[in-house]
Order: C-alpha cells, then sequence, then structure tokens
C-alpha cells in the first residue's frame, strides 16, 4: 500500500512539474471572483478582507483543471475557495488556505467533484 502512495505522489509531483513547463494563463486576485475557463492559475493575494474564489460547475467541464495558490504573505483577512451548489472539493463545499497554500484541482463532472490531485506549499 504505501509503494503505491509513493508511485501516486511520484505521479503527481511529474505532472505538477509538467504543468510549470509549458505556458498557463494565470491571473492574481485581491477580491471575491469566480473561477473562469479564462485561466489556469488562479493566485490569491488577501489582504485586510476575505478573498473567495468560487469553482464553476464542473457540469460539462470534466478534466478542466485549476492551479490556486494564495500567495501572500500576511494578509489579515481569509482565503477560501469554494464550489457552486450541488459541487465538492473532495468531500467539502469549500476549503481554507494558510499562507502560501495552494494545489492543482480537476473537474470530475460524472461525480460533481473537483478532485485535489497535487498539494503546492
Amino acid at each position: 500500500m504505501k509503494l503505491i502512495a509513493l508511485y501516486l505522489f511520484l505521479i503527481t509531483c511529474l505532472f505538477v512539474s509538467w504543468t510549470w513547463s509549458v505556458d498557463i494563463s494565470a491571473t492574481t486576485i485581491t477580491e471575491s471572483t469566480t473561477a473562469t475557463s479564462s485561466y489556469e492559475a488562479w493566485w490569491i493575494n488577501v489582504g485586510s478582507t476575505s478573498v473567495t474564489l468560487t469553482l464553476p460547475s464542473t457540469s460539462g467541464i470534466d478534466g478542466r483543471r485549476y492551479i490556486i495558490k494564495r500567495v501572500d504573505t500576511g494578509g489579515s483577512g481569509d482565503c477560501f475557495v469554494s464550489t457552486t451548489s450541488g459541487d465538492n472539493i473532495e468531500t467539502e463545499q469549500s476549503v481554507q488556505l494558510t499562507f502560501l497554500q495552494g494545489f492543482v484541482l480537476v473537474a470530475r463532472s460524472a461525480s460533481n467533484t473537483w478532485q485535489i490531485v497535487g498539494n503546492i506549499n
């Protein structure tokens, strides 16, 4: 079982490394917004107020991926990634990001779930 977990971890690392070696569209947000297909990477810069990035519905976008990372180093506001009604991030409707924490998500429309396939720290 540990060998399988190690294998999956290495595959994930390769995936993330490959993703960074190609051009990706990225944007930085400082206020709450909804993710669109215009950008693959969303850098969240939190100041004194909370910022929420809402993911689109997984319906019809199977396989879409987003790279999301909180990039501020000391904002006093909170940072959340949330879903639309009926969807989850793994098993939760929202996830709070701490300083410099991030992850890679992939949409699975068959299960109405955003799957976390890698962490960025």
